[in-house]
């Protein structure tokens, strides 16, 4: 199934000047896994017992729940986006999550065994929170989106909350948030770095979020800093205590109340350019403006000649 970005091409005139520096750190060459949640309307997402809930690329298992009472997980036709620098993520259908507390809401795999290697993990989505006045700053609520490794713990694993009005970073029970506060009706991209493997423990042991960040905005934190800013929070612990490993995601609900989350086009990969895009021009596209590259140095070149020889 192909990934659902929108890419929206500069005018000609734009390309044309830009010809030899055009943007390449797109090109996602170690994505992991991605879904753009294009179910039918309606469907349920989780408990897995229909068709759905198998789409995207990456992945080797469907999305489940683990819980005997669990939230409300179904795809919705409600269309969020969020466009930068000339990509848009998101659009369509959605995954839609409400109701109950649940510790394991929704989990999906995309490594049959836990990954062990140490390798920096990268996520990316776009979310919007209703449920209150479009505008107001959000009441209530808890979701978070972690690393699932083994097995999964709450408060100690690697994950990216939002809890109120907070978007933020966990592990070890410690989170750290971004000074935005969310409101409701308000479609943001969300990045998260898992790193600082420690190879004693065998545990990342530092988390950093990013909302809404500019496709240069990558910021590598020192292990054992804290920071928080209106757009990054990062933590992390030095007690050996995180995610032993990576092989999926998982999502937790608490006291939603009547607040819903809607999360579309869940990005994971290995670096910084695998979740963060930049504008890349189709094939097609690149093609001509290839051609016109040299057409434009092949003129340039014949001008010169032609100014020459008349001087001479």
């Amino acid at each position: 199934m192909p990934m659902k970005i929108s890419i929206n091409l500069l005018p000609l005139a734009s390309l044309a000047a830009g010809l030899f520096t055009l943007p390449t750190t797109g090109l996602q060459a170690a994505i992991l896994a991605y879904d753009g949640f294009d179910y039918e309307t309606g469907s349920i997402i989780t408990p897995s017992s229909t068709a759905n809930g198998n789409g995207g690329t990456g992945w080797t298992s469907r999305w489940n729940s683990a819980a005997d009472n669990p939230a409300t997980v179904v795809t919705t036709d409600k269309n969020i986006s969020y466009t930068a620098e000339g990509v848009t993520y998101g659009g369509g259908n959605a995954m839609s999550v409400s109701g109950a507390n649940t510790v394991r809401a929704a989990e999906r795999v995309f490594s049959p065994t836990v990954v062990t290697t140490g390798a920096d993990i990268y996520f990316s989505f776009v979310i919007q929170i209703t449920g209150g006045t479009a505008g107001e700053a959000v009441s209530g609520g808890f979701l978070s989106v972690s690393l699932f490794d083994t097995g999964f713990s709450a408060v100690q694993d690697n994950g990216i909350t939002f809890s109120g009005a907070n978007a933020g970073a966990r592990v070890d029970n410690q989170t750290k948030n971004v000074t935005t506060a969310l409101t409701y009706g308000t479609t943001y991209l969300v990045v998260g770095r898992f790193s600082g493997w420690d190879a004693d423990s065998k545990t990342y042991q530092q988390t950093s979020v990013w909302l809404n960040p500019a496709s240069d905005g990558f910021i590598d934190t020192p292990v054992g800093s804290i920071v928080t800013t209106s757009s990054y929070a990062s933590v992390s612990t030095d007690t050996g205590v995180g995610s032993n490993g990576y092989r999926g995601v998982i999502l937790r609900t608490n006291s939603l109340g009547s607040n819903v989350y809607i999360i579309d086009d869940i990005r994971i990969g290995t670096g910084w350019d695998d979740v963060v895009l930049t504008t890349v021009p189709e094939p097609a596209t690149a093609a001509f403006l290839s051609a016109l590259g040299v057409f434009g140095v092949a003129m340039i070149t014949r001008r010169h000649f032609l100014s020459r020889n008349t001087a001479n």
